[in-house]
């Protein structure tokens, strides 16, 4: 703390970075309603409802019976569930705004923190240009609002070995400070198991290259407690003695269960790397500075940890973007570490005519892409969900639902925590939009995605029914090009109309 405070009191320019980047953070906390991927909310908080004994699709995935889920996270939003409830608080929006809040904050301040305490020797303009990167990249931002398993286990871990780098430099250690990093590290592991091939990166840093059998003993034997207490959280969960990290190697490796939904190339995660600091073209500029960097400074914990994070993710063949939102906002860290990585950014740089341009393009779609995040969540179901129930408060409404309710997934799985919030809006399916136009009622209102209903908008239009509510009118209006385009439209993009027979 104290060093924030000298850092906002010697330059108002990273000052203005802290102030504004911490409002942004918070605007993304309030704004990214819904989930990345459903396993995000089904393994997690429809685990969290059966745990508590409240109506519940858990038993819709198949992880549940197979047990291969580790069920810390499930214990985290139970706690902050329950205390939320204390406080007379239920509505499923505003407990996930709370928690959206509450780990965007301290994402904040640990991020922070880190690039304050390695660059405490720096000059003003690396400090800023690191800090600008970390608080202002519309993805780092948004994928740090995510109650991912990804997202939890980056902000348990990376903290826990830069605590213990700080610690062993300033020649501070001790019995208790590494069994507590061994714990931390345990509890990153059962939080996202792929985050193991991070922890065998700092193993190799402490047991090959430093060498210190002392501390590591010490570290083993807290990542032991830590294994210990997560096997009696799952025995608790499931009432029965599993141990999840076999199961999940077992089921998803060697039965082949995570092949099955796709495998690509051992390149595919380094063309996403090269788009996602920033944005386009200087997120290319910034990845190879990133590589530059990390084979100057091998043998830093943070570097290493990183690289056999990568290494391990693109030699597995069953690959998704989302597994690396664990190192995103550890990048900028790592590339600042270079005292040249930022060149291209000085006025007597030889390429300056080519990276000046290039700079300015990328920080406009930045902003962009961060306005659009904004104003756009990206789980549109969730988000259509949240304004609906705000439509309907306090009336009792029936609504006809083309296909599929706004409740269920593209693959029909049922968003049971979220019903609670549209209670007094019955919903009714149907498969025919005839039945529904043909009814007698004063007040007809039909829900349906553009997909499912893009054949039926002239009749629709034509029979007098009028769109009261998109999940984006924006998405709406580009899915309209596109259909006349005859170009793929995007998915999940819903409509509420509204027939009044008065």
């Amino acid at each position: 703390m104290k060093q924030f405070l000298q850092q906002v009191h010697q330059s108002k320019r990273i000052a203005y970075i802290f102030s504004i980047g911490l409002i942004v953070q918070l605007i993304y906390c309030i704004t990214s309603v819904g989930y990345f991927h459903p396993d995000q909310h089904f393994q997690v908080i429809e685990f969290s409802s059966l745990q508590l004994n409240l109506p519940n699709a858990a038993t819709a995935v198949w992880e549940l019976e197979s047990s291969i889920r580790p069920t810390l996270q499930v214990y985290i939003f139970t706690a902050f569930r329950s205390l939320c409830h204390l406080f007379s608080i239920d509505n499923p929006f505003t407990i996930l705004t709370l928690l959206r809040t509450f780990q965007g904050i301290l994402f904040y301040i640990i991020l922070n923190a880190i690039v304050l305490w390695y660059y405490k020797n720096r000059t003003e303009k690396t400090i800023a240009t690191v800090l600008f990167l970390l608080n202002f990249s519309w993805i780092l931002i948004y994928t740090r609002t995510l109650f991912s398993s990804e997202t939890l286990s980056a902000i348990v871990f990376f903290p826990a070995i830069v605590y213990f780098h700080k610690q062993y430099l300033e020649r501070n250690l001790n019995f208790i400070k590494c069994l507590l990093v061994g714990f931390f590290i345990a509890m990153a592991f059962y939080l996202r198991f792929q985050i193991g091939f991070a922890i065998i990166g700092f193993g190799i840093w402490i047991f090959i290259i430093e060498r210190h059998f002392k501390y590591s003993f010490q570290i083993l034997l807290g990542f032991c407690f830590g294994i210990a207490l997560n096997v009696l959280l799952d025995y608790e969960f499931y009432h029965k003695l599993v141990f999840t990290p076999y199961l999940y190697f077992k089921v998803n490796l060697l039965q082949g269960v995570a092949a099955s939904f796709g495998e690509k190339s051992f390149t595919y995660y380094l063309f996403i790397l090269m788009a996602i600091v920033l944005a386009p073209f200087i997120s290319i500029v910034l990845f190879y500075q990133f590589i530059k960097t990390s084979l100057l400074k091998l043998k830093h914990p943070l570097v290493l940890s990183t690289l056999l994070f990568i290494i391990g993710h693109c030699l597995v063949g069953h690959k998704e973007e989302r597994f690396m939102f664990s190192i995103f906002s550890i990048l900028p860290i790592i590339i600042g570490l270079n005292h040249n990585a930022f060149n291209f950014l000085d006025a007597d740089y030889k390429w300056r005519k080519v990276a000046k341009p290039v700079v300015i393009f990328s920080l406009v779609l930045n902003f962009i892409l961060l306005i659009l995040f904004i104003f756009t969540p990206y789980s549109q179901s969730i988000h259509f969900i949240d304004k609906m129930s705000n439509h309907f408060k306090g009336t009792q409404s029936k609504v006809y639902c083309y296909e599929r309710t706004p409740l269920q997934t593209e693959s029909h799985l049922p968003l049971t925590y979220y019903s609670n919030a549209l209670s007094n809006v019955q919903f009714i399916e149907t498969k025919n939009i005839d039945s529904i136009t043909k009814l007698n009622e004063s007040n007809i209102w039909i829900t349906s995605t553009f997909n499912d209903i893009k054949d039926n908008l002239g009749k629709l239009d034509s029979l007098g029914y009028k769109p009261q509510l998109y999940s984006s009118s924006m998405l709406w209006n580009i899915n309209l090009f596109l259909q006349q385009k005859k170009v793929n439209t995007v998915n999940d993009i819903w409509v509420l109309y509204k027939l009044d027979k008065k």
